[in-house]
């Protein structure tokens, strides 16, 4: 199984299936890099328009299990985002969502 059949549960991933689909991603520091970054890319590859959102502008920090620390660039902040603008939100798994959803 492909990482797109995996993360949607589809068999034989379809291009384009998600074309002019606006996607949030919602994070903030602590998230694990590839819970971010895997998901996000399998959007991508359908065809959605993928933006991530933190609590705030700028960059957040990523975990990567053995693999240390670093950061990815925020696209919009929480407070900018209007949810009028997305088909759908992809919230991450683990505390960095506690932070973030309380």
């Amino acid at each position: 199984m492909s990482e797109t059949e995996v993360i949607f549960g589809w068999r034989g991933p379809i291009k384009g299936r998600l074309d002019g689909k606006r996607v949030a991603v919602l994070a903030c520091d602590g998230v694990d890099r590839r819970e971010l970054t895997r998901p996000r890319e399998a959007l991508e590859a359908e065809g959605a328009h993928v933006e991530l959102i933190a609590p705030m502008r700028g960059e957040i920090h990523t975990v990567e299990h053995l693999e240390g620390t670093g950061t990815v660039v925020v696209d919009r902040a929480l407070v900018d985002a209007d949810p009028m603008r997305y088909d759908a939100l992809v919230l991450q798994a683990g505390w960095s969502a506690r932070i973030v959803c309380g």
